[in-house]
């Protein structure tokens, strides 16, 4: 189930090593995919802070204090947002990311595959939607439109990354 979070591991965002401490990686890392639903829903979500110290990573942006924020799945952020736009009248579209395609194929899952059918179930097919599809991966961008038969828009997301 894809879920909104910006990186695979959730050691720097959420209390995940309070509530799982034996579940971390060799690497000492927590990976969302080794978890349930239900146990990413039980987590608490905030702003990135260091695992260590648990002070902020960008003490500017959004405070670290206890709220009581929770993690999303793509299917029910869309619903959210596609029932703001009939209870707005507005029509504010989507710009998802696919992220570490390559990693997840490694986990034994094919995230594009998945998001694609979820994007095509709430009406995101074509070039007149609203929505963005952004990735790295020019080679799953490829795949995407020609194996997968996406004909929504596709953005090639280029930038560092050396922190891969």
């Amino acid at each position: 189930v894809p879920i909104i979070m910006h990186d695979p591991t959730l050691d720097t965002t959420t209390n995940v090593k309070q509530l799982f401490p034996n579940r971390a990686r060799e690497d000492g890392r927590y990976y969302s995919t080794d978890f349930t639903l239900a146990e990413l829903k039980s987590l608490n979500l905030s702003e990135r802070f260091n695992p260590e110290n648990k002070q902020p990573i960008y003490p500017s942006r959004f405070p670290l204090t206890e709220y009581n924020f929770k993690i999303v799945t793509l299917e029910e952020e869309i619903q959210f947002i596609q029932g703001l736009n009939k209870s707005t009248g507005k029509n504010v579209g989507i710009y998802p990311e696919i992220k570490k395609p390559f990693w997840h194929k490694q986990e034994g899952k094919d995230i594009s595959k998945i998001v694609i059918e979820i994007l095509n179930k709430y009406g995101y097919k074509s070039k007149e939607d609203k929505i963005y599809l952004q990735i790295f991966d020019f080679d799953e961008l490829k795949r995407i439109r020609n194996e997968l038969g996406y004909q929504g828009k596709l953005i090639m997301l280029i930038g560092e990354n050396n922190w891969n």
